[in-house]
C-alpha cells in the first residue's frame, strides 16, 4: 500500500469497536527510518501518528511535516519527546515507537483488543531485529523472556497503553536512561504487562561496526546495574564514555547521554 500524505489535523475513528490508537514516534535525524515506521504504523491499524521531534537537522522534520497527523518539537530527550507527544495525542490508546521500528500489520488492532481485557496493564510486542545472525534470535527471546519474568518493557519492543493510565502514573520518568523500565514499574501495579502475538521489526543498527557481545554484555551491564538501584544519571554517564571510546571520535554534548542506545 502507498503511504500517502497526512491531513495534518485529522483523526481517524476506529472502524469497529476497538479502541482508537494514537502512535508517537520521537525523533531525532531519523530520514532514513521514519518512513518505514510512519507507514508501518498506518499499516498496524494507528487512528493517528505523532511525530515528537527534538531538533532534527537532516530531513526528518520536512517528512514528518507532510506525513504525520501532528508533527511536534520540543526539548532533545526520548521521555521529554514522548510525554509531550503523549499530551498532544488524541487516542484512547498510546503506543510509542521507536524510528528505527516497524510494526507488523494489524499489529495495534490486536493490541486494542488485549488492552480492553481486564488486568491487563500495557503491552508491547514480539521483537524481531532485521538480521538473519543467529544470535539476534538469541536477542529476541531474551527480550520476550524479560518482559513475562519482571515485566520490563525496552522501548525498542513498542510501549502500549491506556490513555487514561499513562496519564494516572504521570507518564515516563523524565530519565537519560531506562525511562521506559521505570514507567512499567509504576503500571505494574495496575495489571500485568503482556507480550503481544504480533511482532515488531527492529534495526540491528546499534550494533553495526561494533562488537556483538561488547555492545550486548554491556547492555546486560547497565540493566543489572539498574536494577541494583544504580542512578540513571550515572549509567548513562558511564554508556557515553563507553560509546566514546569504542567508536571513531565525534563531538558531543550533554544532550547525547538521552541519545545513546541502551
Amino acid at each position: 500500500m502507498p503511504l500517502r500524505p497526512a491531513d495534518n489535523s485529522h483523526f481517524v475513528p476506529p472502524r469497529c469497536h476497538t479502541l482508537a490508537v494514537s502512535v508517537i514516534i520521537p525523533t531525532w535525524n531519523e530520514a532514513n527510518y521514519l518512513p518505514k515506521a510512519i507507514t508501518s504504523a498506518r499499516l498496524s491499524g494507528a487512528q493517528e501518528v505523532v511525530v515528537v521531534d527534538g531538533g532534527s537537522t537532516d530531513g526528518t522534520i520536512t517528512f514528518a511535516v507532510q506525513w504525520a497527523d501532528q508533527f511536534l518539537q520540543t526539548e532533545r530527550g526520548r521521555a521529554v519527546q514522548m510525554n509531550f507527544g503523549a499530551a498532544h495525542a488524541r487516542g484512547e490508546i498510546l503506543c510509542f515507537l521507536h524510528a528505527d521500528c516497524a510494526l507488523s500489520p494489524r499489529a495495534l488492532f490486536q493490541a486494542s483488543i488485549y488492552l480492553s481485557r481486564p488486568g491487563i496493564a500495557a503491552a508491547c510486542f514480539r521483537q524481531h531485529h532485521l538480521s538473519d545472525d543467529w544470535r539476534f534470535r538469541l536477542l529476541d527471546a531474551g527480550a520476550t523472556a524479560r518482559v513475562r519474568c519482571f515485566g520490563w518493557v525496552y522501548g525498542d519492543q513498542g510501549v502500549v497503553v491506556r490513555r487514561q493510565l499513562f496519564q494516572q502514573v504521570g507518564g515516563f520518568p523524565e530519565l537519560p536512561i531506562f525511562e521506559d523500565v521505570a514507567l512499567c514499574r509504576k503500571l505494574q501495579r495496575f495489571g500485568r504487562i503482556i507480550v503481544l502475538p504480533a511482532a515488531i521489526y527492529v534495526s540491528p543498527r546499534r550494533w553495526e561496526g561494533r562488537c556483538f557481545w561488547s555492545v550486548t554484555v554491556s547492555n546486560w551491564w547497565l540493566a543489572g546495574a539498574y536494577a541494583l538501584g544504580l542512578a540513571p544519571q550515572r549509567l548513562a554517564g558511564w554508556r557515553l564514555h563507553r560509546a566514546l571510546s569504542t567508536r571513531p571520535f565525534q563531538f558531543v554534548n550533554n544532550q547525547h547521554l538521552r541519545d545513546l542506545p541502551a
